[in-house]
């Protein structure tokens, strides 16, 4: 039987937001382990040492306290995905294309859906990332098709940025896992949300 190996990657400027959620006792224990260190709380949290000051051993990184995590690549110049088929390269699409469509019908399919709202955060870590932010790998005894693909991006707004990041695909009705990830930080800094 013949199969084909389908492979997306996705290639540009992503972002990995951590956003804290608002507990009384977990905003309290971050004041006082950035009051340690000397620094306002955005930038405390980036301190590798931050969690040596953080009163509860159980927590060691900003994914041990109550959050909601976000990757994905953006929409900007540089983002795009690749896509090839039995290992030779098929097609380019720039991530901005997929949200841009101005046809009648559209070619991508996509969707939006609003992850979270602010009122449920109080501080947000944000990574600049660049390169391969994900790779997927499909076997299927259907030749490709883009009826079978579908974008899926998450909105993500605050007072300050709106984030519309393209964080996973489905095909052929599946959601499609990341094997691969291979990116450098470009920036990082931490937001108090009021």
């Amino acid at each position: 039987m013949l199969t084909f190996t389908i492979t997306f990657n996705f290639f540009g400027l992503s972002y990995r937001l951590h956003s804290v959620y608002k507990e009384l006792g977990v905003m309290q224990k971050m004041k006082a382990a950035a009051d340690k260190i000397g620094s306002k709380l955005e930038q405390a949290i980036l301190d590798p040492e931050f969690f040596d000051f953080y009163d509860d051993d159980k927590v060691s990184h900003i994914s041990f306290l109550p959050h909601h995590y976000v990757f994905g690549i953006a929409p900007d110049d540089s983002s795009f995905i690749e896509i090839k088929l039995n290992g030779i390269k098929k097609r380019k699409i720039y991530v901005q294309e997929i949200l841009n469509q101005e046809t009648l019908f559209p070619v991508y399919r996509h969707t939006i859906s609003n992850s979270i709202t602010n009122t449920d955060f109080c501080l947000r870590v944000v990574k600049m990332e660049i390169g391969r932010s994900a790779s997927f790998t499909v076997n299927s005894i259907q030749p490709f098709s883009f009826d079978n693909l579908e974008f899926h991006f998450t909105l993500i707004e605050d007072k300050n940025e709106t984030y519309t990041l393209l964080e996973y695909l489905t095909y052929e009705n599946k959601k499609l896992k990341s094997n691969k990830c291979e990116t450098l930080v470009r920036s990082s800094y931490g937001v108090v949300i009021d």
